[in-house]
């Protein structure tokens, strides 16, 4: 289409062989160019929104391991504590009498596990912050 919009116009010029060899060698490398830099330009795109996407998807398993790796430690601390309060009821004696004022006493402080829940009215994952002009990760 360029080669006979060209002949057209310069009709004497291209009829030289010599010149339209040329001009038929500049349209044709001229298009593979343009093939090649769409090609080139999908990749980069395709690429980066694919990477984009892993990375979310790693930050959103991060998040998901932690949280129940916090579940299991919360687990355990529970029962180590249920393990100590029985150990340490069975290996106490009872209070002693006023008038034994020799006998030793045993004062252990109780230690409490509370479990309090993770604030999620305050945690937005980073997939949900997406916004109509831009993506931040925060």
């Amino acid at each position: 289409s360029m080669l006979s919009a060209a002949q057209s116009v310069c009709p004497r010029v291209t009829q030289r062989p010599s010149v339209r060899e040329q001009l038929a060698t500049c349209v044709s490398r001229k298009s593979r160019q343009a093939t090649s830099f769409v090609q080139e330009t999908l990749m980069q795109q395709a690429g980066t929104h694919i990477k984009n996407k892993l990375s979310e998807l790693k930050l959103s398993i991060s998040v998901s391991l932690a949280e129940s790796i916090i579940d299991e430690i919360l687990q355990d601390l529970s029962t180590s504590q249920q393990k100590l309060d029985q150990h340490v009821s069975e290996h106490t004696s009872p209070p002693p009498s006023t008038s034994d004022k020799a006998a030793p006493r045993t004062n252990i402080p109780q230690l409490r596990v509370v479990e309090m829940e993770f604030p999620t009215d305050e945690y937005v994952p980073v997939i949900w912050r997406n916004s109509i002009h831009s993506r931040s990760i925060r």
